[in-house]
């Protein structure tokens, strides 16, 4: 699903990988435009805020809409990785959850503070907060509660990748500062232990890079979004 500003669709979805896309036969609102989406992990429904909005959400690929219940405007929802009728959203420090495809959401959690929220691929519950000068925060129990990860400083973005040969969880992949280090890095302990996977003299665009995640398919291999420079990825030398 993607959706965006210009033009006369503002919002399309794909079912072959984005191959090609299907514009939506209609919008929730008039000046829907930009924003964020989210699908379920069944692909039934999906979830799209258009900027400025509510929440909405179709269960026809985007003929017709509804209105989200319980969240405020502008809330970025998360589609569960497993569990086809959970989504979860994160605003002003609140952790919401919704049980029913994504109709109504209740409060989960208070006190997480801000940040970028992710669902691990294939594991249902499992949420990960890159909170910026909060650090990083995991949650095994769909939000009902957050760990700080030690070591860690600060999380710009996070991402996931192909587990690595042995390991039992996806490879993470930081855009960050662990122990007074700032730069992108790779866990695959589930973020007990990091590697830099850049330097210094490798920065793609700015110290901050907040768009990053690793390959499902190939162990290793990481995306960036490079501040106007393009999508940028690396593999294992």
């Amino acid at each position: 699903m993607r959706v965006g500003s210009g033009g006369e669709q503002h919002g399309a979805y794909s079912t072959d990988g984005g191959a090609n896309w299907t514009p939506f036969a209609a919008a929730p609102t008039g000046d829907a435009v930009s924003g964020s989406t989210a699908v379920s992990a069944d692909g039934a429904t999906v979830v799209w805020t258009p900027e400025g909005r509510l929440p909405f959400l179709s269960t026809n690929h985007g003929a017709s809409w509804a209105a989200v219940s319980g969240l405020p405007k502008d809330t970025t929802v998360v589609a569960d990785r497993s569990t086809a009728s959970t989504f979860y959203a994160l605003s002003g420090g609140t952790l919401y959850a919704s049980t029913d495809s994504g109709r109504h959401f209740t409060a989960r959690a208070t006190g997480v503070g801000y940040g970028q929220l992710k669902a691990v691929p294939g594991v249902a519950g499992d949420l990960w907060i890159s909170g910026r000068e909060n650090g990083l925060l995991h949650s095994t129990n769909g939000g009902a509660s957050f760990t700080k990860v030690a070591g860690v400083d600060q999380a710009s973005g996070l991402g996931f990748g192909r587990a690595a040969p042995g390991a039992g969880y996806q490879a993470l992949y930081l855009s960050g500062t662990v122990k007074g280090v700032t730069g992108l890095f790779r866990s695959t302990d589930a973020g007990s232990t990091w590697v830099r996977i850049n330097d210094d003299q490798h920065q793609y665009g700015g110290t901050v890079i907040t768009v990053i995640t690793g390959d499902p398919d190939v162990y290793g291999r990481v995306y960036l979004g490079s501040y106007g420079r393009g999508v940028v990825y690396g593999d294992l030398s």
